[in-house]
């Protein structure tokens, strides 16, 4: 018959088994403890992406009311107040309605936008959009090979500094465009920021300040052979190029009469190579025949070699306008476009 168990076994036996119980239980409360740590982290780390998104909202629309000298909306400032109310719940540790707050917040922030988006899109379909594609588009010089014109006045309507349709809400065209809020989120109509930079470096080329179109150049040639001078004919002014001189000489209203021509140097006839006397645009007609170099520094227009004159390839002349962009160049009336 086998012996029972001494006490001291039965005794270390319960031990053993109160040692398993307890190591149970310390795991069963750390893995307890690690879970509601990293909820908590999770938590922490999610109101902190809704409070960083809703701040930089805030912050869009702030700098874009600035910029466009414009009051809060009625969207605007329930957004603000959310914003508040997050702030306050975060400094008070409770992290869900924070959270909950911020997301309001940059909701009522892109609701704003929204907003502003429709009323700018109308304002732009209107006063840009509009007369662009019924009077601009597809015409000659936005349109190099075109044969009907844009009225240089209609230009004027739109470009000029002065009273153009385009510059007194542009403040606010180029203030909603350069919002972004969230991925790939734009609140202002396709094309536009690219248009108003064009638009604006097509001011400064063909205005210099004044309400009709006015581009003030220098004219000079260089090396050209023979006894005769070459001459420029803006309108009814004929003016000739002695080999080296420079003549100051003023293109307005789209140039219509324009002619190069060669005049004798001990007087006469002159006689024009090229000139354009239909329509409006006559200056840039005959430039853009010829044969042209866009000088890589400043903003001069060089015509050179046989394009000029045939038996002297070595005559160049040189247009030099007094404006930050060339007004002779096609590509910057080109740029000028929409989807």
């Amino acid at each position: 018959m086998a012996d029972a168990p001494s006490p001291n076994r039965r005794h270390k036996g319960k031990l053993v088994l109160l040692g398993i119980a307890a190591a149970l239980a310390c795991y069963v409360i750390f893995a307890k403890l690690g879970i509601l740590w990293f909820d908590a982290r999770t938590d922490h780390s999610a109101a902190d992406q809704a409070a960083q998104d809703a701040e930089f909202a805030s912050y869009q629309w702030l700098t874009y009311i600035s910029r466009a000298s414009l009051e809060d909306t009625g969207e605007s400032r329930r957004a603000a107040e959310e914003l508040d109310r997050a702030a306050q719940a975060r400094t008070g540790g409770d992290i869900e309605t924070a959270q909950r707050a911020y997301l309001a917040a940059w909701q009522g922030y892109a609701n704003a936008f929204r907003a502003e988006g429709e009323v700018v899109t109308a304002l732009w379909t209107e006063q840009v959009d509009k007369p662009w594609r019924e009077k601009l588009r597809g015409r000659f010089p936005f349109d190099e090979k075109a044969t009907v014109e844009a009225d240089p006045a209609d230009v004027a309507h739109l470009l000029n500094p002065h009273d153009g349709t385009l510059w007194r809400p542009a403040p606010r065209f180029e203030a909603l465009a350069a919002v972004e809020l969230g991925a790939n989120r734009s609140f202002s109509p396709a094309g536009m920021a690219e248009f108003l930079a064009a638009a604006r470096a097509l001011r400064d080329a063909l205005f210099g300040g004044e309400k009709a179109i006015s581009v003030h150049f220098e004219a000079s040639v260089q090396w050209l052979e023979g006894e005769s001078s070459l001459a420029i004919r803006l309108g009814s002014r004929e003016v000739p190029l002695i080999d080296g001189g420079v003549e100051k000489l003023k293109w307005s209203q789209g140039g219509a009469d324009f002619a190069i021509g060669f005049r004798p140097r001990e007087g006469g006839t002159t006689v024009d190579l090229f000139e354009h006397k239909a329509g409006k645009w006559g200056m840039l007609r005959v430039l853009w025949r010829l044969e042209t170099t866009l000088a890589s520094e400043g903003t001069a227009y060089i015509i050179e070699g046989a394009s000029l004159n045939p038996g002297a390839a070595q005559t160049v002349l040189t247009l030099r306008p007094q404006a930050p962009h060339n007004p002779f160049d096609p590509a910057l009336f080109a740029k000028l476009k929409l989807p």
